[in-house]
């Protein structure tokens, strides 16, 4: 594995801006500016450099927008309103199909740098011994131990998302080499010009860092709803236990996935929301805490990006131009009593088709928080990684069933189902509608995604079929990426 100790040498000379420039407020979140990295001095520089990785995920090119609009538009279960959507429709018809400068495409690898590089700046203080997590006295410093963790797993996060936007599937048989991430441990230099390591190289090095900082964040159960809501906007030991489950899923490890899955069901302080209350948790909340909230990114009334956020692009009266398809819509009306249902309204056209997870709020309709990971993602992730292992046949029954049944209101329109691969995918579709996973989830199974009838419209070339084996479906490195560093590989199909 490459132990790449810089960062992309093309975008290196802005980060020292971005650093200074960070002037989100949220009221009890992301509050301080961030300091650069020669001014971390201390664990309370430290925590405000901190505020400044979860500022940057905010952005519209990130957990802002960017990542769930990839992961949906791409997938056929969401869709443009019309023809035209400019923040969607480039990426449902592939732009970045012929050309390498997709303005979408590169947005989102550099704000996956920069969160790297931010986390990198605090992690080399601990390294060069200028902060700790341990006292003098030799006792451990939790505050220290915190604040390492969360960058660590926030690196191993940032590094996944790159791994699945720009790197082929782990699970894609080939015999070419599978460049993976740009891995960086270290803060950025201008003069380094790193090269991908593969995409097993990246997802040993994801696994290694979300058990180094499991190890180093509070196991303790939170001993109060407020204490366990003061922790959901950040990352933490369930929520880096729940995402080394799924990248071990995405790894095709499923004893591990299932082991790190079922430890955050049975030990962590989450449980899963009553159908009674499902719909509610999202429209009446804004995608607030709930008792499934595991990590999400918080926007407020006062510190949120505007029109530019998911919430705008998908309400009917902001942009409206992301929709739910034909398909998904047929889906979610198969079974009677499926409350998802009844968060599809009307969108700008009069037609059921606006998933109304993001509905904002009375103070703002940019208002709205965007779930990182779930408690039923994670129920889901055990049902799947139970099934294939070949062995848990009544594990993955059990907890897909468990997850169905706080579902439907009532008791005579459920049934319990058994666990088959294409049932827990059609959970999926269900339930993390419009949280970004199901264009990554037909990449990493090595399904395909057919578009045709209902509101989906024509590609610009025809309706394709989709699968891990065509080329756009991996994102370009960015063009000028290349241009500033010759030796960053480019991926197939594009021009350098």
């Amino acid at each position: 594995m490459k132990n790449i100790k810089i960062l992309l040498g093309v975008f290196v000379l802005s980060l020292a801006v971005i650093w200074t420039s960070c002037t989100s407020l949220l009221d009890t979140n992301y509050s301080s500016e961030a300091p650069a990295g020669e001014a971390i001095g201390n664990l309370e520089d430290a925590l405000n450099a901190l505020y400044g990785v979860y500022d940057n995920m905010q952005n519209q090119y990130f957990y802002g927008q960017c990542i769930y609009t990839f992961g949906d538009a791409r997938s056929g279960d969401m869709q443009p309103t019309s023809s035209g959507d400019s923040r969607t429709e480039p990426i449902y018809t592939f732009n970045n199909k012929t050309s390498s400068n997709s303005t979408q495409a590169a947005n989102l690898w550099y704000r996956l740098y920069i969160g790297i590089n931010r986390a990198n700046q605090i992690i080399d203080k601990f390294e060069e011994g200028i902060l700790s997590t341990v006292d003098e006295d030799g006792t451990a410093n939790k505050d220290g131990e915190n604040i390492l963790g969360q960058c660590i797993a926030l690196r191993a996060l940032f590094h996944h998302e790159v791994c699945k936007h720009f790197a082929v599937p782990y699970l894609k048989p080939t015999t070419d080499t599978k460049w993976g991430a740009v891995i960086v441990d270290k803060a950025a230099d201008y003069f380094d010009r790193p090269q991908r390591s593969t995409v097993e190289e990246s997802y040993d090095f994801i696994i290694s860092e979300l058990i180094k900082a499991i190890d180093l964040l509070e196991s303790t159960k939170p001993e109060t709803a407020t204490d366990i809501r003061s922790n959901y906007g950040y990352m933490n030991y369930w929520a880096a236990k729940s995402l080394l489950a799924r990248v071990y899923l995405y790894k095709g490890d499923y004893a591990n996935a299932l082991t790190h899955a079922e430890d955050v069901i049975n030990n962590g302080p989450y449980t899963l929301i009553e159908a009674e209350e499902y719909v509610a948790s999202w429209t009446t909340q804004a995608g607030g805490y709930t008792t499934e909230s595991i990590f999400s990114i918080i926007n407020t009334a006062t510190d949120n990006i505007s029109r530019e956020c998911l919430a705008s692009v998908s309400q009917p009266a902001n942009y409206g131009e992301i929709i739910v398809s034909t398909a998904l819509l047929e889906l979610l009306e198969s079974e009677a009593g499926d409350v998802r249902l009844d968060l599809i309204g009307e969108d700008k056209t009069g037609q059921p088709g606006w998933c109304m997870k993001y509905p904002g709020t009375s103070n703002s309709p940019f208002e709205n928080n965007t779930p990182v990971v779930r408690l039923s993602e994670v129920y889901l992730i055990a049902a799947e990684a139970a099934l294939k292992t070949g062995s848990n046949q009544a594990k993955a029954n059990q907890y897909l069933n468990e997850l169905r049944e706080n579902r439907f209101v009532l008791a005579s329109s459920y049934q319990n189902i058994t666990a088959t691969e294409a049932n827990i995918r059609n959970e999926r579709r269900r339930e993390l509608m419009h949280e970004g996973h199901r264009f990554n989830d037909i990449m990493r199974t090595g399904e395909s995604v057919t578009r045709e009838g209902g509101r989906n419209y024509l590609n610009l070339d025809g309706v394709p079929t989709i699968n891990w084996d065509v080329n756009y479906c991996v994102l370009p490195i960015p063009s000028a990426e290349i241009d500033g560093n010759p030796e960053i590989q480019q991926n197939p199909g594009y021009n350098q």
